[in-house]
């Protein structure tokens, strides 16, 4: 399993919570001990009680889904708090929501600075939570970073069906088109094109130990971004997984990214996975366990009392 310890942000809301129950529901079929922090929404002041508020849900949660739950005494006043809880996590779970702040145009959104300083895989909700996912699209291209994509959706849900997508891209068919090449030729060319991304993810499938699944796959053409999104609301897939690369925020700011495209785009839950995504390390799961003994908290085990 590539999740062992899961992190589910919330500011204590209904959506907030919601994606609590979706990590809970991860957490469960994963095996994977989840831990909750409080992260107040945008510019909202924090809640004076949001500590009680937070180990109450945490109770509620371990009790309900039955994994072990724990509340984090400190909670995220800024991304640095968070991305720090994440580096010690191999999830993260939080709710969507679009920021339409001048500022977040520039700098980029909050999920997307707290990517930039912690490698943690991060699901970005937007459903209630309370069923697991039925269909999974996994957005892949031709590089080493894929089969860790898929993997990854594998892990996340056993009971899911996979499917892999690839967009062919109609650059190289327009630069043929610009210089008044054939028809013949230009579709010669397209099918050929089609064919190699066709094999590419047939090996792709053959190369991934699935544990029994089958891996569908498919293809469509045009822009990345546009045609993920289009093929998971044909298919009615429930989660989209999507890589991405490593950027600043002014190299983000001035080429976008396929998978912020697709989060605006999409009305599914967006699994956004970095390139260089590494699990929680042995270092940082000695300081997570150092903090869990020196705050004088426990965990909350389903049908059992806090745990010290």
């Amino acid at each position: 399993m590539h999740y062992k310890t899961i992190l589910a942000v919330t500011d204590l809301s209904v959506e907030g919570n919601q994606a609590v129950q979706r990590a809970a529901l991860l957490a469960a079929n994963c095996r994977a001990e989840l831990h909750l922090m409080y992260v107040p929404i945008l510019q909202n002041p924090p809640c004076l009680n949001h500590e009680i508020r937070l180990g109450e849900l945490a109770r509620s949660v371990s009790s309900g889904a039955g994994v072990c739950v724990k509340a984090l005494s400190c909670w995220g006043a800024t991304v640095e708090d968070v991305a720090v809880q994440a580096n010690c996590a191999d999830l993260m779970v939080l709710s969507y929501r679009p920021e339409r702040e001048i500022v977040s145009f520039f700098r980029g959104t909050w999920h997307q600075r707290v990517m930039r300083l912690t490698r943690c895989a991060v699901l970005l909700t937007r459903s209630h939570g309370r069923q697991p996912y039925a269909k999974i699209v996994v957005a892949v291209n031709f590089t080493e970073s894929a089969r860790q994509l898929v993997q990854l959706a594998l892990d996340l849900d056993d009971r899911a069906q996979i499917e892999l997508f690839h967009a062919i891209s109609r650059t190289d068919e327009a630069k043929l088109r610009s210089a008044d090449v054939p028809w013949e030729v230009v579709k010669m060319f397209r099918g050929r094109q089609e064919a190699y991304a066709r094999k590419c993810l047939y090996e792709l499938t053959q190369s991934i130990d699935a544990g029994g699944r089958i891996l569908t796959f498919s293809t469509k053409s045009g822009d990345a971004a546009r045609q993920t999104f289009l093929h998971q609301k044909d298919t009615g897939a429930t989660l989209t997984v999507v890589g991405k690369r490593r950027r600043s925020a002014a190299l983000e700011f001035l080429s976008g990214a396929v998978s912020s495209r697709v989060l605006g785009l999409s009305s599914a839950d967006i699994l956004i996975v970095p390139h260089d995504r590494q699990p929680s390390s042995r270092a940082a799961a000695k300081l997570r366990i150092a903090a869990e003994r020196g705050d004088g908290r426990g965990a909350f085990l389903p049908g059992r009392e806090t745990v010290r």
